[in-house]
């Protein structure tokens, strides 16, 4: 189903169905992150680096604690 077909609601769900899985399993591959959240694989990789990315922080602010 084309994003163009999609109402903002179901995208968002998709959204965040994706970044659920990520921060649950980061290293699953982006195909089955994608498989199983329905959200396109340009939106799992974004999520995936934003997802790293929040990880990357929070151990260093643990760190600087």
């Amino acid at each position: 189903m084309s994003h163009r077909h999609m109402t903002r609601e179901a995208i968002e769900d998709r959204r965040r169905r994706a970044r659920e899985i990520l921060e649950r399993e980061p290293d699953l591959p982006t195909e089955a992150v994608r498989t199983r959240s329905g959200a396109c694989v340009d939106t799992v990789r974004k999520l995936r680096a934003e997802v790293r990315s929040a990880r990357c922080t929070t151990t260093s602010e643990r760190r600087n604690e």
